[in-house]
């Protein structure tokens, strides 16, 4: 580890070296990533949880002096290894006996995938056969599965994003034929995203096949992924150099499938109970004794051994209770903070909006749902200011004698 770590330096050395010389910060971050960050993460994976705490810290630093040097964040070596130590377990194949489609049932870390590869034929004709083929292994997968269809569709789906928003984006070649058509609309249907044609690249980086002879290039190898998954794939671009003796390009997708962190220790959840105080009120606590009264007489004499008559008689209790009384939320849970006088509904349907939104911004990214999510965070953030505001000249009107130590109280924790 030693060695290690002083080849990183004498590499380190040379990156700032470059900056001295204003290299520009995407050939920095080029670099970084071809001679310092391929050698420290290289099988990271394997051995990061085999490394002290001290190498992993000294291995840290390194990185952060890199990330003062490019001037961004990059990903600590424990972030990198939780990124990419996700444990996929195949879980099932299935062949269908259509010969085009087969799916593979995996499981990568917390999530299910149902991967389908596909081959689509040459002729409109048979496209409807292959679809309904697609459509029936998609109802077949498990409730929640996240859905993957990878292969040679031989369709052309065009960029119109306005007419198809959600399926395809704008930055792939215009050419549109039927078979096209019928996917799209498969898609559409299924809530599915072509990722090929999300992110403006390169035209090598574009067409999946090709014909020397005649100069001919297409895109019919498509990288197809659902809604849930779009805003976690990074990047899917072709790599025209891999040697596979085709015509046909390798096709790479690179997403990012971070696995759920353990819930945080912290305020318990708040908990839904009878709201008994209100028994002290005279009204309450009669109309409580005449239902129960009634309840009490529609339990049968004999009801049979003691278990079945006790909980007969605690449920009448409960229920009586539940009606007359009604239900009360105890405890500091989420959106129950009795410290966060400012969260009122106003608020949290306006921070609601501001998410869904964002949400939508991910899985259409046209302008307009762009300019909806900045108009819903500028009121959503107007909207907490006023919320705040009026708490605090409430909080200042209501003691002036404590007001001035709440004031330098709050600007201490600024």
């Amino acid at each position: 580890m030693d060695a290690i770590y002083r080849n990183r330096q004498s590499r380190l050395f040379l990156l700032r070296r470059l900056r001295s010389f204003a290299v520009q910060r995407a050939l920095l971050k080029t670099f970084f990533d071809s001679v310092v960050a391929s050698a420290i993460f290289y099988g990271v994976v394997c051995w990061c949880s085999s490394i002290s705490t001290a190498d992993k810290k000294r291995l840290d630093k390194l990185i952060r002096k890199a990330s003062s040097v490019l001037g961004m964040p990059l990903d600590t070596i424990q972030e990198r290894c939780f990124v990419c130590a996700v444990v996929v377990e195949i879980i099932s194949v299935q062949f269908i006996a259509y010969e085009r489609v087969v799916s593979l049932h995996l499981q990568a870390g917390d999530r299910c995938l149902t991967v389908v590869s596909a081959y689509g034929p040459n002729g409109s004709v048979e496209y409807l056969t292959f679809l309904e083929t697609l459509r029936g292994v998609l109802e077949g997968a498990p409730t929640g599965d996240s859905i993957v269809l990878l292969g040679d569709f031989n369709a052309h789906v065009g960029n119109d994003s306005d007419t198809w928003r959600g399926v395809i984006g704008k930055n792939g070649p215009p050419d549109l034929n039927l078979s096209g058509v019928l996917l799209l609309d498969f898609c559409a249907s299924h809530s599915l995203s072509i990722m090929n044609i999300m992110f403006k690249l390169k035209g090598a980086h574009q067409y999946t096949w090709y014909q020397d002879t005649l100069g001919r290039t297409s895109m019919i190898d498509l990288v197809v992924v659902s809604s849930d998954l779009r805003p976690h794939v990074l990047d899917t671009q072709v790599k025209s150099g891999a040697e596979l003796s085709t015509n046909h390009h390798l096709v790479v997708s690179w997403s990012r499938l971070r696995r759920r962190m353990p819930d945080k220790l912290g305020r318990p959840k708040s908990i839904v109970r009878v709201c008994w105080e209100r028994l002290a009120e005279p009204s309450v606590r009669g109309v409580f004794n005449s239902h129960l009264q009634e309840s009490f007489n529609q339990i049968p004499k004999e009801v049979g051994d003691i278990e079945s008559e006790w909980t007969m008689y605690s449920s009448s209790i409960v229920d009586t209770a539940i009606w007359s009384s009604g239900r009360k939320a105890s405890g500091t849970g989420r959106g129950g903070n009795p410290r966060t006088q400012w969260w009122t509904l106003k608020v949290r349907d306006a921070v609601k909006l501001k998410k869904e939104s964002y949400q939508a911004w991910l899985v259409r990214g046209t302008p307009e749902a762009a300019e909806a999510y900045w108009q819903a965070k500028r009121a959503a953030a107007w909207v907490v200011s006023e919320a705040k505001t009026r708490v605090w000249e409430e909080a200042m009107e209501k003691d002036y004698q404590t007001a001035l130590g709440k004031f330098w109280q709050t600007v201490r924790h600024l």
